[in-house]
Order: structure tokens, then C-alpha cells, then sequence
């Protein structure tokens, strides 16, 4: 099997549904597929993102899709940073979780691969997060940028030695979240250009 192709079981479990539903959706058309020679179907990765990112399924970093969090209690700040992303990196999905344990939730469903975590927030804060998110193996390729209103290197050093990648003081310099994304994520800059 090519690595660009998924059998119809992997493509079902991925967007969630029976692999009776998946077969419906390639015999139908919705969803392109390639056919070995034994007659089994084959689903091509790319098209199945494109797939599910047009039907707002979550689409897992196993997939390949790059997706990134944004995790803070203030909202208006959210929205803001959310609608900067899709402007400066379309085609990248953003979720938003408003504290730090919905946050963690997020993380461990959607496996971002980056993380913008406010580290001041009423209960769960910014370095719980980041250090349950450093516990779990599976999230090792997580890329974390701390931010707070009140950044101080005491801060900074306490999240970096969490496993932070990079920390970054409010209001944010966007000129500098955009290289950092840039530096951490370069499939993301490459798919954006």
C-alpha cells in the first residue's frame, strides 16, 4: 500500500463513522478513491483532509493536518488572534478553548501541532497545561507558545523548563508570532505561501 493511501477501515475511523458509511461516500462520489488490482478501495490522505476539513471534521495530526489551539479566558483576545490566523496562515484550523481545562480536553482530542497557551487563567493555568501536555508521550510534537499579560523571566524560565518552545509577552507582536509559527511550523508556512 502507498503511504498516500488509507484503506477504507483507516479512512472510517478517522472521520468517525462505520467503513459501510465510508464505501457509501466513495460509490457516491463524494470522496475520490483508487482501486488495487484485488478490487479493494483506496483513499487517498490529501483528499480525505480536503474531505473532511469541508465538513468541519477535526482532522487529526495522525492524518497529517496541521491544526493549531488557542487557549485563554479572554474571549474578545480569542476572536481577535483566531481571525488574524486565518488570515495570515489560511487553511490552517483554529479551535479556541477559554480556560485551561477545557484547553487540556482540546489538546488530547485534537493534537495540535501548536499551542498558544495564556499561562494566567482562573483555575487549571498556562503551566499545568503545558506540563500534562509534556507528560503524555503522544503529545511530544506539540509546539507550545506561553503568553501572558505579565510575562517576566521568572515566568518565562519556569515555562521553557516545562517544555515550552517559545513565550511571548501581551499584546502580542504579530510581526514575531509569525516567525515563531513560521520557525515552528514550517509545513504550515510552506501550505500558506
Amino acid at each position: 500500500m502507498r503511504p498516500d493511501t488509507l484503506t477504507v477501515s483507516e479512512a472510517a475511523t478517522y472521520c468517525g463513522v462505520d467503513r459501510r458509511t465510508m464505501l457509501r461516500w466513495l460509490k457516491r462520489g463524494l470522496l475520490r478513491s483508487l482501486t488495487t488490482g484485488g478490487g479493494r478501495h483506496r483513499v487517498i490522505r490529501s483528499d480525505l483532509i480536503r474531505f473532511m476539513r469541508a465538513r468541519d471534521y477535526d482532522v487529526p495530526a495522525g492524518l497529517g493536518g496541521a491544526s493549531m489551539l488557542i487557549v485563554d479566558d479572554d474571549s474578545p483576545h480569542n476572536r481577535a488572534l483566531a481571525q488574524w490566523f486565518d488570515h495570515s496562515f489560511p487553511g490552517l484550523p483554529v479551535h479556541i478553548a477559554e480556560d485551561g481545562f477545557h484547553g487540556g480536553l482540546l489538546v488530547h482530542k485534537l493534537r495540535p501541532q501548536l499551542l498558544l497557551l495564556d499561562l494566567v487563567m482562573p483555575g487549571v493555568d498556562g503551566f499545568q497545561v503545558c506540563e500534562q501536555i509534556r507528560s503524555v508521550p503522544a503529545l511530544e510534537d506539540t509546539r507550545i507558545i506561553g503568553m501572558s499579560g505579565a510575562m517576566t523571566r521568572r515566568k518565562e524560565r519556569r515555562l521553557l523548563d516545562l517544555g515550552a518552545s517559545a513565550c511571548l509577552s501581551k499584546p502580542l507582536d504579530l510581526t514575531l508570532l509569525e516567525e515563531l509559527v513560521v520557525s515552528l511550523l514550517p509545513e504550515v508556512a510552506r501550505e500558506s505561501a
